[in-house]
């Protein structure tokens, strides 16, 4: 007898979760349209103001891209550059500012060497 409560609990319980379940996804996609729609007019607007560097920030985040100016640089031997000499990472300027002034004289002197 008690078994039999139970499972009527249970698919009550079922159901209520099934059904608030629905309703939140369905806020959920509700959601997510006017945002899509909120972030289009901005884009719209951006664009008749002629600002494109909203613009293409609303287009980025639109379409799923992301820019990290934190990413890592590659070493001489086009492997992974995470770390400086001292263990941290590279996320400061002047650290990336340095790494790439070493390969743009790797660079200059690889192009003193060859004639075209």
């Amino acid at each position: 007898m008690n078994e039999m409560r139970e499972q009527e609990e249970n698919g009550k319980l079922r159901a209520e979760y099934g059904k608030l379940n629905s309703e939140i996804k369905k806020s959920a996609k509700k959601n997510k349209a006017t945002w899509t729609n909120k972030l289009a007019q901005e884009a719209e607007e951006a664009s008749a103001t002629n600002n494109m560097r909203e613009l293409y920030k609303i287009t980025k985040i639109l379409t799923n891209k992301s820019y990290n100016p934190n990413k890592s640089l590659y070493d001489k031997q086009k492997h992974l550059k995470n770390k400086s000499n001292d263990g941290r990472n590279i996320t400061q300027n002047y650290l990336k500012k340095k790494v790439w002034k070493q390969k743009q004289q790797a660079w200059r002197t690889m192009r003193k060497g060859t004639s075209y």
